[in-house]
């Protein structure tokens, strides 16, 4: 039982201990079988006959960060294999892979006996780190990013531009209701026409438009009726 849990060891100086990682072998007679093979006291004895292994990976477990990702690779008789990626909902030491593959040849050769005398099992541990921050990700939807790296901003994501468009729009409407109160009717239509337009010019421009320049291209057809006495009563 004990030689099932591996020394997890750090990949750079000083190649300490890091965690335990749960790894069981289990030879058996065939890929779809369960049964244990014949017993063998010299491997020579394995020559022209197969050979599988069922691998088993589990627990990645006494890490000394808090992780949010982390999977598996090791190679096999040339061949490269990975877990899948286990992605956390929440910072933890540990980790289940529930990892299982069979490892099987067809006929076993010298070379292949000659490898598993020298070959050195290694299992290659990658890990995320869980990153706690209490600053939103880097995103070009960020102004002050943007204006950093000269980077130009669509109006529609920089807030600084759509505070100023407000503004202009407030000031705009606040002339309008001024000349409906001193019954200036025709100039403040004129006004609120002039200024549907410009925001039908601004949308279409944007990739985003549609229901939204529908909506104003009626509003602004409304306005032309009702003022031209078109309007059906």
């Amino acid at each position: 039982e004990e030689d099932r849990h591996l020394d997890v060891m750090k990949s750079v100086i000083p190649y300490n201990k890091i965690g335990t990682l749960d790894v069981f072998w289990k030879p058996v007679a065939a890929p779809e079988s369960e049964e244990e093979p014949e017993e063998v006291v010299d491997p020579s004895d394995l020559i022209g006959k197969p050979w599988t292994y069922k691998l088993k990976i589990g627990r990645l477990e006494n890490l000394p960060t808090q992780i949010a990702e982390a999977y598996i690779a090791f190679e096999f008789n040339g061949d490269r294999h990975v877990t899948d990626v286990v992605t956390l909902t929440s910072p933890a030491r540990e980790v289940d892979f529930e990892f299982s593959e069979t490892l099987h040849v067809d006929s076993v050769d010298e070379d292949f006996l000659k490898y598993l005398d020298e070959v050195e099992f290694k299992f290659e541990v990658f890990i995320k780190p869980w990153v706690m921050s209490k600053y939103p990700p880097l995103s070009t939807s960020d102004p002050d990013l943007c204006a950093n790296l000269g980077i130009q901003m669509s109006a529609n994501n920089d807030p600084r531009i759509q505070i100023e468009q407000l503004k202009a729009e407030n000031a705009e409407l606040t002339k309008q209701l001024e000349l409906l109160r001193e019954e200036k009717y025709e100039e403040a239509y004129k006004r609120h026409v002039a200024q549907l337009q410009d925001r039908i010019s601004a949308l279409e421009s944007d990739s985003s438009k549609s229901k939204v320049v529908s909506k104003l291209e009626a509003a602004r057809e409304a306005d032309s009726k009702l003022n031209s006495g078109d309007a059906e009563e």
